[in-house]
């Protein structure tokens, strides 16, 4: 299934949107999201899907938290009060965000989209980050010893 609202496309499975589904959020919800969550955290060349599914685990974490669903209620209400906010300008759309930065909905927005496109190995992989060092013996021999602007041990006056 492919999500269009505003310009914005986002394909789902049946599985995505069921469970989209249940914490009551429509597809423009959804996408609303999704927007908010790219506007936070602009990565040009990170692929929509990974945004979508940072706010799948926002929607998921909705089901079983009140106070979350709460916000996001509240905050996808005060975005679009005045018109739909996804047909607004991306300057439009920053600045009616902005005045919702002291609300819950955006602290909530904001830490499920840290969370949820940091952890992701398709960001990491944009990011030049290769993951945990642990699973190839850590970062002494892996880069860390590589530095050749520091004396060596020993020699440090």
């Amino acid at each position: 299934m492919t999500l269009v609202v505003g310009g914005l496309q986002v394909a789902c499975t049946g599985e995505e949107s069921e469970q989209i589904a249940a914490t009551g959020l429509d597809d423009a919800a959804l996408l609303t999201l999704l927007r908010a969550a790219q506007l936070l955290l602009p990565h040009q060349r990170l692929a929509t899907d990974v945004y979508r599914d940072a706010m799948l685990q926002l929607s998921d974490a909705m089901t079983n938290d009140a106070r979350k669903k709460q916000a996001i209620e509240a905050g996808l209400a005060a975005l679009n009060e005045s018109a739909s906010w996804l047909d607004l300008s991306t300057e439009a759309q920053k600045s009616t965000l902005a005045a919702l930065e002291s609300t819950p909905f955006f602290g909530t927005v904001r830490e499920a989209a840290i969370s949820g496109v940091y952890r992701d190995e398709r960001t990491w992989q944009l990011l030049g980050y290769e993951g945990e060092a642990s699973k190839f013996g850590g970062y002494l021999h892996r880069g860390f010893d590589d530095i050749d602007w520091l004396p060596e041990f020993g020699d440090a006056q």
